[in-house]
């Protein structure tokens, strides 16, 4: 390992302590600790880029164990510290709200314009929580409909939209399928008023027949 990335080291833990200290004595809600971090970002982007150019035993140095090993310091907080040291310009044009407002450097850092690689995820967790809330959605749905009797659905429906319904869930052979299946009920049943109304005509015939003889 270089003394190139080793030298910073110490300027590295002299920023930590400086947000420490700051954070301690005004809150975490400080515009002079975001200043620190910024430094320590600066810092920690010069050590990365020294350490992943060096080659050690013919293969590439890593980060994460040069950033454990002599910082001891958690991923996220190195990764959001250089984030902010890279958007320093950024923030500079949103120093005077970072005061006002008295931000925190997570929430200063929420500020800052997403990279492609944050956009695709947060696009990603967009799209899952969307899946699930029409997943719940749909269970929800289904948990009403099986409570509910099929005679029941379709007498709060009106025919147009009953008609929209099945035009939209069956495919062109059902569709046919069921015209058939209609046009065949509605001839079964005109033969059976048409049976029902000659009968009725024979009864009261017969009823009339049987009244005359008794008149006669």
């Amino acid at each position: 390992m270089t003394n190139t990335a080793l030298s910073l080291v110490p300027q590295i833990q002299k920023e930590l302590e400086a947000i420490k200290k700051t954070e301690n004595a005004h809150g975490q809600l400080c515009a002079e600790a975001l200043d620190h971090a910024i430094e320590a970002g600066k810092l920690l982007n010069t050590a990365k880029e020294t350490v992943t150019s060096e080659v050690v035993n013919g293969k590439k140095a890593k980060w994460l164990p040069w950033l454990q090993t002599y910082l001891g310091m958690p991923q996220t907080t190195a990764s959001l510290y250089m984030r902010l040291a890279t958007n320093e310009e950024f923030l500079f044009g949103h120093k005077q709200r970072v005061a006002t407002e008295r931000l925190s450097i997570r929430q200063a850092a929420a500020l800052l314009p997403k990279d492609e690689k944050a956009k695709k995820q947060a696009a990603t967790a967009e799209k899952k929580r969307a899946e699930k809330a029409a997943e719940k959605e749909a269970a929800a749905i289904k948990s009403a409909r099986a409570s509910v009797s099929p005679e029941e659905i379709v007498e709060n429906l009106d025919v147009d939209e009953i008609f929209q319904v099945l035009t939209t869930t069956l495919n062109d052979d059902q569709l046919l399928e069921l015209s058939n299946r209609l046009s065949s009920y509605l001839e079964e049943e005109e033969e059976e008023t048409e049976q029902a109304e000659s009968v009725a005509v024979s009864t009261l015939d017969r009823l009339k027949e049987r009244y005359q003889d008794r008149r006669a």
